[in-house]
């Protein structure tokens, strides 16, 4: 006889039962039988085997009466307090485990009870059109392919270095060698004093310099063999709670891939053994005539990371032999490329071309010509099309000498710093693209070698927000550049270069860096603006970032409609979300932004329930058909919201609008009988046998704790997270504010120096402003 079961909308859900249901049921009886005896015995042996302990000490050690008779009690109390333990640990979860049993078979039959605030759908749809959206920019297949295989791999680099089969002292881009450059900046060293400790221009440079392509592809493919813990994590995650079959096949599966060596090989994290270093030029003619700076930058790659543990020899070339690269190649642009004679530059290069005497445009010629024309040829061609490959690509190193030597030479201009230069903005903006900056052989334990080393505060760089091109070109009204012309040149390689690396980026982790609308680096709108060329990511990590519902209102108010369309994970964890950013979420996601959404990680937010009566509105619209894992642990949800998201499933269950079943966590939080009994319909999709793995995870520890207790708990640990993730942040932000407030205060003490002296010369107002 064929049943059904009603929802309480009236519609009818068919109702197959079947000898898989059956069985499970049988299962979960055993179980729930077994682990209920399980405590029992624990109370009886635990007090037992320790008592017998101290009568087996009494005997041997002679121990007095006395003191034997003050240790009782404490292990009598040892045994009561951890049979209370393990009693509610072995307990609590068959009991909710018959919840689960009681619960489908009440879904079964009648249905659940509903939720009778389930009604901001239409609110949804507001505030995603009252937010108009734009195109997201168009990256076509074909562009991102390309961008790929030149930002992810290694084979568009090794061509790069390779040139167009010309010999290799002809070829457009040389490497120098980590090794002989650390050399040339040790002082004793017979490198050292060949050259006095300056480095030449790449004519002048001895063949033992330089490191070819062909050492650099052997000593990549020789890098230390490393577990992939990130691939572990993943196929864990999405294996044991998402996979097919029941829980004894996807374990298995699991299991197989880990013991059959799939997730250990050579070069973990896929590096290149590449360093590009970011540095000002002192001078027009030679960035670094003295050798100040080269000495500065060795010694600060000496000492970068100290000698412990794995790490035998201090400094990055340490790190580097620890995780298997004998050494590495350095792009040193006054060293890669081809330049002119430093001994033939006059001044006559800062005059416009057509205000140069004839002496002075003789003097520019001969300049010019010590290069050769295919010389010229060369570094052009390598400016052009390979400047962006060192440093925005994923997996090079590279180095920020943010810091000027003490000594400099005495036509520098102090006012052209590090920040303030176009080039070095560019090289750092680049950097900040699409690098990984959580390595996991690399980093730790090896002294954390980050992809980003700023020399200047010997550390990892903090970590920005990458730069659109549009807010580059406003960068560049700021920025100055020796020769004018470069301006619009490297503007556009910028823009190229920022269209192909987010287009082709997979995986993006901010984790940890606080969003800050007043700093222009970490707002909101910057990131959000910047995911709008992300049309290949996959994965996007603000886990402990400080998010507000502010912050992400912003961020989803600049994404454009169909924007982030490969996107799959989002993790959103450890933030200050609310009922708010929920709101501004769903929003984003009606207009089509991400509709192949899989996961969304919401752990140790402040959704409530109000929040997650929101959420479940935006499920029972429909959207985000694709998902399949919700993790809403520890967000303060009680028995409203439980009942208010089993609704809103069921309901899209009813429509046969859902065909992937999704699988909704709540552990941590205050569901109580219930909302367990609403949320074990909606574990998985209909006609499935209940999985207990499943609903175990579902349904940890809620209702354990009081309420005030997890609530304070979480907020102290994300307290202590914050102060220690972005302690850095802090730090920088008031040292870059008290150096702004100085140089304010310099600027009028100046101005008033000149204000007072001006009467007291007897000079007029005009020639008190030229003094």
């Amino acid at each position: 006889m064929n049943s059904a079961r009603t929802l309480p909308s009236g519609t009818a859900l068919p109702w197959k039962p079947s000898i898989q249901i059956a069985l499970c049921y049988v299962i979960q009886a055993m179980l729930l039988i077994g682990t209920i005896a399980t405590p029992i015995l624990l109370i009886v042996l635990f007090p037992v085997h320790v008592f017998a302990a101290h009568l087996y000490l009494h005997d041997l050690l002679a121990m007095p009466l006395a003191v034997h008779l003050c240790i009782l009690p404490v292990t009598l109390i040892m045994g009561i307090v951890s049979a209370i333990v393990l009693s509610v640990e072995f307990i609590y979860l068959p009991l909710s485990l018959l919840c689960l049993t009681v619960g489908i078979r009440l879904c079964s039959c009648s249905g659940i009870p509903s939720s009778e605030r389930l009604k901001p759908s239409q609110s949804l749809r507001e505030v995603a059109l009252s937010h108009p959206r734009g195109t997201s920019p168009a990256v076509s297949s074909e562009e991102a392919q390309a961008a790929a295989r030149r930002y992810l791999g290694h084979d568009e680099v090794w061509e790069a270095l390779k040139g167009d089969g010309v010999k290799e002292s002809e070829r457009p881009v040389r490497l120098v060698r980590l090794s002989w450059l650390l050399a040339l900046g040790q002082p004793g060293s017979s490198v050292h004093r060949e050259y006095g400790g300056v480095l030449p221009r790449r004519q002048e440079l001895p063949e033992a310099a330089f490191i070819g392509v062909d050492e650099l592809q052997k000593i990549s493919r020789q890098a230390k063999r490393g577990v992939d813990f990130y691939s572990i994590y993943e196929t864990f995650t999405l294996e044991v709670q998402l996979g097919e079959g029941n829980l004894l096949k996807r374990a298995l599966r699991v299991l197989f891939k880990i013991f059959s060596c799939k997730f250990v090989k050579r070069n973990v994290d896929d590096l290149l053994p590449i360093v590009a270093i970011s540095y000002c030029w002192l001078e027009p003619r030679h960035p670094d005539c003295d050798g100040e700076q080269l000495r500065l930058l060795c010694t600060r790659l000496e000492t970068l990371f100290p000698s412990f543990g794995v790490l035998r020899r201090s400094g990055l070339l340490g790190v580097c032999q620890a995780y298997g690269f004998c050494d590495m190649g350095v792009f040193f642009d006054w060293a890669s490329l081809f330049q002119k004679d430093p001994r033939m530059w006059t001044p006559a290069e800062l005059i416009a071309e057509e205000k140069r005497t004839e002496d002075q445009r003789r003097a520019a010629e001969r300049y010019r010509d010590s290069r050769t024309e295919a010389q010229a040829q060369a570094t052009k061609f390598a400016l052009d099309h390979t400047m962006d490959l060192w440093y925005a690509h994923s997996k090079t190193t590279v180095v920020l000498l943010t810091e000027l030597p003490k000594k400099l030479p005495k036509s520098f201009d102090a006012i052209r710093t590090y920040e303030s230069r176009g080039w070095t903005t560019f090289e750092r903006c680049s950097a900040e693209l699409g690098k990984t900056f959580t390595l996991q052989q690399a980093g730790w334990p090896l002294a954390g070698w980050p992809l980003v080393i700023d020399l200047g505060k010997q550390r990892a760089a903090l970590r920005r927000l990458p730069t659109t091109p549009e807010r580059m070109e406003e960068l560049f009204k700021e920025r100055s550049f020796t020769n004018g012309a470069d301006r619009a040149q490297v503007l556009a390689l910028y823009e190229k270069t920022a269209r192909a690396v987010l287009g082709c980026v997979k995986e993006l982790s901010f984790f940890g860096i606080p969003f800050d609308p007043k700093d222009p680096w970490r707002s909101p709108e910057r990131l959000g603006q910047a995911l709008n060329f992300c049309v290949n990511l996959k994965r996007l990590d603000l886990n402990f970032t400080g998010l507000t519902d502010e912050h992400l209102a912003s961020i989803s108010g600049v994404l454009s409609s169909g924007a982030l369309p490969q996107l799959e994970q989002l993790f959103l964890g450890f933030n200050r979300l609310g009922p708010r950013g929920v709101e501004a979420l769903g929003s984003a996601l009606i207009s089509g932004v991400a509709p192949g959404l899989k996961v969304i990680f919401f752990v140790g937010n402040d959704l409530g329930d109000a929040g997650l009566q929101s959420f479940a509105a935006f499920i029972a619209m429909g959207k985000a058909r694709e998902l399949q894992l919700v993790d809403l642990g520890s967000n303060d949800i009680g028995d409203a919201g439980a009942v208010a998201l089993a609704d809103a499933v069921r309901l899209r269950l009813a429509s046969d609008e859902c065909k992937v079943g999704t699988l909704f966590l709540v552990g941590f939080n205050h569901v109580g009988m219930r909302g367990r009994l609403a949320l074990s319909a909606a574990v998985k999709i209909k006609n499935r046998a209940p999985d207990f793995l499943q609903f175990f995870f579902s349904n940890t520890v809620n209702a354990l704790f009081p309420r005030g207790f997890t609530v304070g708990r979480k907020r102290t640990f994300r307290h202590k997270a914050y102060s220690y993730l972005h302690a850095e942040y802090h730090r920088d932000h008031h040292a870059r504010t008290k150096r702004d407030l100085l140089v304010a205060a310099q600027e009028e003490l100046a101005i008033e120096v000149c204000d007072l002296r001006a009467p007291a010369s007897g000079l007029g107002e005009k020639d008190a402003l030229n003094v």
